[in-house]
């Protein structure tokens, strides 16, 4: 039975994983960017340790890459992260931000983008809505 629980659940986050993974195919290079955390349409438990967590991948190597978190109520960025010239096949984005300032319920739109070259014209990218306790 134990066993049984730990392959649903295992099968869920994977399948959660690659469904959520947007990619994008440009002169047979491929770019993908995943949010694995926070999961889209989710309210989060604790405002104060909101873990974000992205996946950018290429099948040659990434450029750019960039993280940022909107209220949806004024569109004000509340934060940004990017990280330019990587030049690597596979980056990991992982923060940890404390959003407790913040009214409860608030409604938060994050994307994250991935581009090939310095010109910012090829890219990927992801988007998911969530909101604070």
């Amino acid at each position: 039975m134990k066993k049984s629980i730990f392959l649903l659940t295992a099968l869920s986050v994977c399948t959660t994983w690659f469904a959520s993974c947007h990619t994008h195919t440009y002169d047979n290079q491929t770019l993908s960017v995943a949010i694995i955390s926070p999961l889209d349409t989710s309210t989060l438990a604790d405002a104060s340790q909101v873990v974000l967590s992205v996946l950018f991948t290429a099948s040659d190597e990434l450029h750019d890459a960039e993280v940022e978190l909107k209220n949806e109520a004024n569109d004000s960025t509340v934060f940004s992260w990017e990280g330019s010239h990587l030049h690597l096949p596979n980056y990991s984005f992982l923060d940890t931000i404390d959003l407790s300032g913040l009214p409860a319920g608030t409604e938060l739109h994050m994307t994250a983008k991935a581009y090939y070259d310095h010109d910012a014209t090829t890219w990927a990218s992801m988007e998911i809505h969530f909101d604070l306790p």
